[in-house]
């Protein structure tokens, strides 16, 4: 099995629900990270407020990253929420 990686990077608004990734069956790595601000990540639909979803701020311990792999990758759509806008990017490994 090949693995290819795609970086895509976006702009949260403020209190604006965004769609980050489609449902992807092919998804095996998933790498969500935020550089500045903090935001809440979700899957299947959209986070309803800050704390809908798994928040991953930048200051924390984990450094505003968090990695899953393999069989426990999430291959449902993703989103993300900010309450005052976030720069958050995306990483994914396709498997092929």
């Amino acid at each position: 099995m090949s693995l290819t990686v795609t970086t895509t990077s976006f702009a949260l608004a403020a209190s604006t629900p965004t769609l980050l990734l489609p449902l992807d069956t092919t998804r095996r790595q998933l790498l969500r990270s935020v550089s500045s601000g903090v935001a809440t990540f979700k899957f299947g639909s959209a986070p309803a407020s800050a704390t809908d979803g798994v928040v991953i701020d930048p200051t924390s311990t984990a450094g505003g990253r968090l990695l899953v792999t393999g069989a426990d990758t999430p291959v449902d759509a993703v989103y993300a929420y900010s309450t005052s806008g976030a720069n958050v990017t995306v990483e994914v490994g396709r498997a092929y």
